[in-house]
C-alpha cells in the first residue's frame, strides 16, 4: 500500500503542472492569502486554490510547473569560445586580444523546473500557511566529458530552496541586498553589470510595518573573497567541496561570520517600489599563521518606476568598501592581500538603468545601460601582475519581446548586447553578441 501511495503522488505532481505563465515568471512568488475555515461555505473548505491540487491523504496543497529556455548567441568579433561568457555575458571574460572569431552557440541552460507545497499553519494566532518552494535551472558548473559534440548535457542545480512561515524564510533564497522584484527585462541570462544578482542560504525576517513599507533583515552565507598580488581572484576554499581554485594552497580566504543584511522597501499603489538596501561582511585570511581581516560595509538604493502608463524604469546605484560579489561583475574584488599577508578592503561603485517600452500589448523594448568601478590597492595599479586587473565594466542592452496574443505562455525576443572591460595596465577588450531567445512555461 505504501508503495502505490508514492507512486500515486508521483503521478499526481508530475499531472498537475500549471499553465499559469504569471507564477511561473515570478522567480519568487508571494505568500498565499491565507483563508481560515469559517470564512467559507463547508461545500468550498476544502476546495484547494487554482492551480493547485490537493495531496491525497494530507491537508497539503500543490503545484509544479516547467519553464522551457532556449538561447541562440552568435559574437560578431573577439568572440568568447569557453569559460563563463560562453553561455552569458560575463564582461569580465571578454578577451583583451582582438579576434576575428564569429563564434555561434544554442543552448537550453535557463531551463527552470519547480514545485510548491502549501502546509496549513498559524502565526501569531491568525492563519499562515506555511509553503516550501524549490526551483532548479541547468546551468550548474559544467566539467565533464561529452558536451557539444554528443548530448550537449546540462547540470541541473538548486535555484531556490526555502521554507516560508509567516514574516520567516529559512533556506536558499534571494540575499537581502539584490532588488529582486526589479531585474531588468532582458533576453540574457545575466543582468546588467552594476546591479545585484545573488542568492544564498539565509535566514529572513520580515516587518511590515505599514500596508507600503516593509523591512527585511537576514543572516546569510558567506564568501571570502580577495585579489592576491598576482592579481587573481581567491574565494574560500573548503576540502572536499568545488570552489573556483579548490587545488590552490596558496588560497586563505577563511569564512569566520555570516554576512549581515538590512532593506527597507516603499511600495508605490501602481506597482512600483523604491528600495533602500545594506549589508556588512567580515573578510578574514590566515596565511603563515598570520591572521589578517577587514570589515566590509555596501549600500545601495533604486527601484521601479511606473511612467507614461504601462512604461517602466528601473534603476539602481550600489557602493561601498569591499562590497566585491555584491556587486555583479566585480565578484573576487572586495579585497587586496598584500605581501605581508595583510588585507586591504577596496572601495567600488556601480548602477544602471534601463526603460522598458510598451509598443502594445504583445511588443515591448528595453534599453539598458550599466557600469561598475573598482578602485584597486596601489601594488595593483603601479606593478606588474601575472592577471590582468579590471578596473571597470560597461555594459548594453537594446532587446525587444514578442508574447502571441494566441499563446501567452510563450515569450520570443531578440537582443543586441555590447560589453567593454578596462585593465590598469590599459588593457582593453570589447564585445558585440546578438542574441534570440525563446520561452515557453508549462
Amino acid at each position: 500500500m505504501r508503495t502505490r501511495k508514492v507512486l500515486f503522488l508521483g503521478i499526481s505532481l508530475w499531472c498537475s503542472v500549471t499553465t499559469s505563465s504569471a507564477m511561473v515568471e515570478k522567480e519568487s512568488l508571494p505568500p498565499p492569502t491565507a483563508t481560515t475555515q469559517s470564512a467559507v461555505p463547508k461545500e468550498k473548505a476544502n476546495t484547494p486554490k487554482s492551480g493547485y491540487f490537493k495531496l491525497p491523504g494530507m491537508q497539503l496543497e500543490a503545484r509544479a510547473w516547467a519553464s522551457i529556455r532556449m538561447q541562440i548567441i552568435h559574437d560578431l568579433i573577439n568572440g568568447v569560445e569557453n569559460g563563463a561568457g560562453y553561455d552569458c555575458m560575463h564582461i569580465t571574460s571578454i578577451p583583451l586580444k582582438k579576434n576575428d572569431k564569429n563564434v555561434t552557440r544554442a543552448h537550453r541552460r535557463e531551463t527552470r523546473f519547480g514545485i510548491e507545497v502549501l502546509a496549513p499553519a498559524q502565526w501569531g494566532g491568525g492563519a499562515a500557511p506555511a509553503r516550501l518552494f524549490l526551483e532548479s535551472d541547468l546551468f550548474g558548473a559544467q566539467d565533464m566529458v561529452g558536451g557539444e559534440n554528443t548530448t550537449n548535457q546540462a547540470l541541473l542545480r538548486i535555484r531556490h530552496a526555502y521554507v516560508e512561515w509567516g514574516p520567516l524564510i529559512i533556506g536558499q533564497y534571494w540575499g537581502v541586498f539584490c532588488d529582486h522584484c526589479a531585474f531588468v527585462d532582458v533576453v540574457d541570462f545575466s543582468p546588467p553589470v552594476g546591479g545585484v544578482s545573488l542568492r544564498s542560504p539565509q535566514i529572513r525576517y520580515t516587518c511590515h510595518v505599514k500596508e507600503d513599507i516593509d523591512l527585511v533583515a537576514t543572516i546569510e552565507n558567506p564568501e571570502g573573497e580577495y585579489l592576491d598580488q598576482n592579481g587573481k581572484a581567491n574565494f574560500t576554499k573548503a576540502q572536499g567541496r568545488y570552489r573556483f581554485n579548490p587545488t590552490d594552497n596558496d588560497n586563505c580566504a577563511v569564512d569566520k561570520f555570516p554576512d549581515i543584511g538590512f532593506c527597507a522597501t516603499l511600495n508605490q499603489r501602481d506597482g512600483g517600489h523604491m528600495a533602500f538596501r545594506s549589508a556588512v561582511r567580515y573578510l578574514h585570511t590566515k596565511k603563515a599563521e598570520k591572521k589578517s581581516f577587514v570589515i566590509g560595509a555596501v549600500v545601495g538604493v533604486g527601484g521601479l518606476f511606473k511612467v507614461f502608463g504601462r512604461d517602466e524604469i528601473n534603476v539602481q546605484v550600489n557602493g561601498g568598501r569591499g562590497a566585491g560579489r555584491y556587486l555583479y561583475e566585480l565578484s573576487g574584488t572586495a579585497a587586496y592581500l598584500d605581501k605581508d599577508n595583510v588585507l586591504h578592503v577596496q572601495p567600488s561603485v556601480g548602477g544602471f538603468l534601463s526603460y522598458k517600452h510598451f509598443w502594445n500589448s504583445s511588443i515591448w523594448s528595453v534599453l539598458a545601460g550599466g557600469y561598475a568601478f573598482v578602485k584597486n590597492h596601489e601594488d595593483l595599479r603601479n606593478t606588474k601582475t601575472s592577471t590582468a586587473v579590471n578596473k571597470d565594466v560597461i555594459s548594453v542592452n537594446a532587446n525587444t519581446h514578442w508574447r502571441p496574443e494566441g499563446f501567452k505562455n510563450a515569450k520570443f525576443g531578440i537582443e543586441y548586447l555590447w560589453g567593454m572591460r578596462r585593465t590598469e595596465k590599459g588593457g582593453t577588450g570589447n564585445l558585440n553578441r546578438v542574441m534570440i531567445g525563446a520561452k515557453i512555461d508549462f
